[in-house]
């Protein structure tokens, strides 16, 4: 058992995990040497067989081990590691800080197979993330779990109540608050599937929902209500509506 432990604590630890097809940064390092001048030249270039079917998000990296450091190795400009991808042993390198990866695990062996969680039985994609900062996301927000904002209500997008059509933009916000008194036409945009939206609306009148939901012309009142929305890829489809009477 020692043995085991000893060859373990040898071996590369530190493991990613792919938030994003990564083919297009998953690199080859070679170095030319010029036979008259022997300058060395580096070049990086895309691993060959690597496509984003066979690299695609979700994929674990684990180190080999190998690295490459700018000014030390010529015509690499930050800093890599070298990895291998766990489905198909392909090989290269990677910026491990680039915004498509990120830590999956410090603490398992390479030759490791990837782990599984007890209670559910889910893959092991990484850790949750807890915070009290800011999140800041140039991308897509995915997850197979959940995504909670919790915070004051300025966190919600504000709308006019009072306007007869009111387009949503998803991108904007995933929380809407329409306030004001008025028939209101709904439409929304710029979704992807598995965005929520969810609608808080106060102030007398109706909302009819159009282009972009499930249900093209359904009407329902607006008053002290709560919408939650998810989406099929093709349209935001009502998941359900709750009412509620101020009791302040």
């Amino acid at each position: 058992m020692s043995s085991i432990n000893s060859a373990a604590s040898k071996q590369p630890t530190r493991q990613y995990i792919a938030a994003a097809a990564f083919n297009a940064n998953f690199f080859t390092y070679t170095i030319t040497t010029n036979p008259i001048t022997h300058v060395k030249t580096g070049s990086l270039t895309a691993v060959a067989g690597a496509t984003a079917a066979n690299c695609p998000a979700g994929s674990i990296l684990r180190e080999n081990g190998k690295k490459l450091y700018p000014d030390v190795h010529p015509n690499v400009g930050t800093y890599m590691v070298g990895v291998i991808q766990s489905d198909t042993f392909l090989s290269g390198y990677i910026d491990p800080n680039a915004a498509v990866f990120a830590m999956y695990s410090t603490n398992l062996p390479a030759f490791y197979e990837d782990g599984t969680d007890p209670l559910t039985g889910y893959a092991d994609e990484g850790a949750p993330v807890i915070t009290n900062g800011l999140v800041s996301a140039g991308g897509t927000i995915a997850a197979n779990g959940q995504i909670r904002c919790i915070g004051a209500t300025g966190v919600r997008v504000p709308l006019d109540g009072t306007a007869a059509t009111i387009v949503i933009d998803v991108t904007q916000g995933s929380f809407v608050f329409i306030s004001g008194n008025g028939n209101n036409t709904l439409s929304c945009g710029n979704f992807q599937f598995g965005d929520h939206l969810y609608i808080q609306a106060t102030g007398t009148g109706n909302f009819t929902f159009s282009t972009g939901f499930g249900v093209a012309t359904q009407v329902v009142a607006k008053n002290n209500m709560m919408f939650t929305f998810v989406c099929d890829g093709v349209h935001m489809l009502q998941q359900g509506a709750s009412s509620w009477t101020n009791t302040y």
